[in-house]
């Protein structure tokens, strides 16, 4: 973050997002984590768990950042099936 800008509201969200994310940490319902969401997983490359639903918006492509199971959620956040 530059140093040189105020702190607003959204500081502390910006501080808190992982690159790699489809949207802001802590967008998200309240609570939940990356950890616990559909689009939290290994990528293709299995270089740890990623965000499926950034790679979507992306066109496809996969950041190499592993983002950590209790990142808070950003507004992309869904519930995983259930397992049958």
């Amino acid at each position: 973050m530059d140093p040189t800008l105020t702190r607003d509201a959204n500081s502390e969200r910006y501080e808190r997002t992982v690159p790699g994310m489809a949207h802001f940490s802590g967008t998200g319902p309240k609570g939940k984590v990356c950890g616990v969401c559909a689009y939290w997983g290994p990528p293709p490359q299995r270089l740890g768990e990623a965000c499926a639903k950034y790679a979507e918006l992306m066109g496809g492509k996969w950041h190499h950042r592993v983002i950590p199971f209790h990142t808070p959620a950003c507004k992309y956040w869904a519930k995983k099936n259930a397992k049958k």
